[in-house]
């Protein structure tokens, strides 16, 4: 068990725990609180979001976005053989952080260019990543508001970033996404899918507990299917395929 939390082990869960300690587990101090209120742990414990303690401590900011990466780069072999990748030219990774997951992307598909799309506080490290991946001359970096607007592409990639947000702003930021496709465009949604009945299975327990984590953190949730595809239809998409991964789903969705 102690080799999860190694450097340069497969499978470490280091950079993930040098995110969530202390941070993270502040907000659970003041989990009971959330239940009542709705009121985020971590605004009650930081005096803000997430995205602004981000901001505010670059520290927190680079163990945030290693964590993200870390966890992505296991994602991208999956996304890249599974994902509908052959008539595309542009990939746009949306909130991509580091931009580990258009990186694995690019290079299993050597005819694609891509975007990394995010706050600046995300972007701080992509490109030296980019570089590091030898992808830095094929992929654009972009500083932007996903909620309001995003780059045009052929491919939207967007991994642990709906499951961030309460319904509203989930669909916003499909909408945003969704004025941009053509009509053989499409969304890839990476994220966990909870099931309509949990069970004691690993993948069931990581999508409970990740769920209670996005509800402390940040106000969002972990997502059944049927919940999936009314995000979809509220921004004017369509559930087109699910891919299963494991712990994580590739969920296409196509423009209507």
């Amino acid at each position: 068990m102690g080799d999860l939390f190694r450097n340069g082990v497969a499978g470490s869960r280091r950079p993930l725990v040098r995110m969530l300690i202390p941070e993270s587990y502040r907000n659970w101090d003041h989990f009971m609180e959330t239940l009542r209120t709705g009121i985020t742990g971590q605004s009650l414990a930081h005096g803000g979001t997430l995205w602004d303690l981000i901001a505010r401590d670059p520290d927190f900011g680079a163990r945030f976005n290693a964590a993200m990466a870390g966890n992505t780069q296991e994602m991208a072999m999956f996304v890249a053989s599974a994902g509908s990748f052959e008539s595309a030219s542009v990939v746009v990774d949306v909130g991509g952080g580091e931009g580990s997951l258009v990186a694995g992307v690019l290079q299993a598909h050597p005819h694609l260019s891509g975007v990394v799309y995010d706050v600046a506080g995300g972007l701080a490290q992509t490109p030296d990543y980019l570089a590091s991946q030898g992808v830095a001359e094929r992929c654009r970096i972009v500083e932007g508001d996903f909620f309001e607007s995003v780059p045009a592409g052929d491919v939207y990639l967007l991994k642990d970033i709906l499951h961030d947000w309460e319904d509203a702003k989930a669909v916003a930021i499909l909408a945003a996404c969704r004025r941009e496709m053509g009509p053989q465009s499409r969304a890839m949604i990476v994220e966990r899918v909870m099931p309509s009945h949990v069970t004691a299975t690993p993948a069931h327990k990581n999508a409970t507990i990740t769920d209670l984590q996005m509800m402390v953190q940040l106000g969002g949730q972990e997502r059944t299917m049927e919940q999936f595809a009314e995000l979809f239809e509220a921004a004017r998409m369509r559930f087109e395929r699910m891919t299963p991964g494991g712990i994580y789903q590739l969920i296409e969705a196509v423009p209507v």
